[in-house]
């Protein structure tokens, strides 16, 4: 009641029993309606009163009350969303509108202002094209689903966290999301992009423009789209300095990968500023204790995206490189043209397009039996996915090394995760001050001179 707020510290269900009150962009104003609040690891939800006297019952999780949200993100070291006036004026703008885009450089709060669009529309297409680190879900995709729902209409793999070295591809699998919008059109759409707005990132950022033609522009930072002509300009959100630096991308790739995998177990996922904690190698252990399906090597295509199709290779070889890679799941029913049983290697232009299924890990390649095993976070995704599509993308050290007391490493050598110490006839103290190799010749032959005299 009052000013004072609340603020969620984990995962919880919030129910209005009297009065409005508001969730980060989502208001609630009916009575019995529910909102389930998932853990963050970046930004603490706060609910807001928007009435004299609102009453909210909170399953599960723990809450903070406070009246100002700075000494409260001070005192327990939580980086906690205060929406500006600026913000909830965008937020206000966009519900009128069919098309509206994001975009920016890194780390200025672009998938945060899209969250709160979203839960301002309280239900909205989100077409998701940042590769490195989606809203949703692992890297390595371009994919549209609704707001309310967590399973994704459609998914491409790219194969990659960075459009870089396949623009082409990137664009292709863009549009195809586009269209596949354009098909349903019954909600609004909202379009997050990736933080690269420089060179080539911003060539890239001004083709979804002329692709998607968004009604409404916002960008944040330091950034300027051409081809809109409805463009709103917000200062990039500023992380409390009570808070130490933000988690790297690789850093927040491993964690959303380590959540994708161990989505039955999501207690062994510890997170530490925004990063992923794990001191006693728990989720590499987690991992390989996961079960391993067998798949025929005979039964499987296997389809090169992204940057891998710009190489040449044969299907055997292909196969060979799979260990240790992420591979993209899919079906040959998805495929828009019959292709002959010979084709174990799909050609670039289809297996680019083609709807994923999810996401597997390829522990070995067991040649005697001509069989792959994978490593899955659901065994039904197997049940009608017969193509692989590989790409350039790789587990991290993280998520496949359980320790050193584990009984096999599958991707490296035991002797290649240490050394023996580094035998020289070098100083190597003389080398770190500065001297090198003709500094220490001369230094021997004064030496040698002098014991002479």
């Amino acid at each position: 009641r009052g000013c004072w707020r609340l603020i969620i510290r984990k995962k919880a269900i919030v129910e209005i029993i009297k009065g409005r009150c508001e969730i980060d962009g989502s208001l609630l104003d009916k009575k019995g309606q529910k909102i389930h609040i998932e853990e963050s690891a970046l930004l603490a939800p706060v609910i807001r009163a928007r009435s004299k006297r609102a009453i909210v019952r909170i399953e599960g999780g723990d809450f903070i009350r406070t009246r100002s949200i700075a000494e409260a993100g001070s005192a327990f070291g939580l980086a906690i969303c205060n929406i500006s006036k600026a913000w909830r004026r965008v937020m206000r703008l966009a519900l009128s509108h069919q098309v509206t885009l994001i975009c920016g450089p890194k780390a200025v709060g672009k998938s945060t202002l899209c969250k709160l669009i979203a839960n301002a529309f309280g239900d909205v297409w989100i077409l998701d094209s940042d590769l490195g680190q989606p809203l949703l879900g692992p890297p390595g995709f371009v994919s549209i689903r609704r707001h309310t729902s967590k399973s994704f209409a459609l998914r491409i793999f790219i194969g990659d966290v960075t459009p870089r070295d396949a623009p082409q591809v990137y664009l292709a699998a863009i549009e195809r999301l586009i269209t596949y919008w354009c098909m349903q059109q019954d909600l609004p759409l909202l379009i997050n992009t990736c933080g690269w707005v420089r060179g080539l990132g911003a060539e890239l950022l001004n083709s979804i423009i002329r692709v998607s033609r968004p009604q409404l522009c916002v960008a944040i930072g330091d950034c300027l789209p051409l081809g809109v002509r409805n463009i709103i300009s917000l200062k990039p959100y500023k992380r409390p300095d009570y808070l130490r630096a933000q988690a790297s991308a690789p850093q927040r790739r491993t964690l959303a990968l380590a959540r994708y995998f161990l989505a039955s177990t999501p207690n062994i996922v510890r997170v530490t500023n925004g990063a992923l904690a794990d001191p006693n190698f728990a989720v590499g252990q987690a991992i390989a204790a996961l079960p391993r399906f067998k798949a025929s090597i005979h039964k499987l295509r296997l389809g090169l995206v992204g940057a891998a199709a710009q190489q040449e290779i044969s299907f055997s070889d292909a196969i060979a490189s799979l260990p240790g890679a992420l591979v993209g799941l899919a079906s040959t029913i998805d495929l828009t043209e019959t292709l002959d049983e010979t084709h174990l290697l799909l050609p670039s232009e289809i297996a680019t397009v083609l709807p994923c299924r999810g996401l597997a890990l390829v522990v070995a390649l067991d040649l005697t039996n001509n069989s792959l095993l994978l490593t899955l976070p659901d065994p039904h995704l197997l049940s009608d996915c017969d193509i692989l599509l590989r790409g350039t993308l790789h587990a991290s050290i993280h998520l496949i090394y359980s320790g050193p007391q584990a009984p096999a490493f599958p991707f490296l050598a035991a002797n290649a995760l240490a050394s023996d110490p580094m035998r020289s006839r070098s100083n190597l103290q003389r080398r770190r001050n500065g001297a090198g190799r003709n500094d220490i010749y001369d230094d021997n032959r004064n030496s040698e001179r002098k014991r002479k005299k």
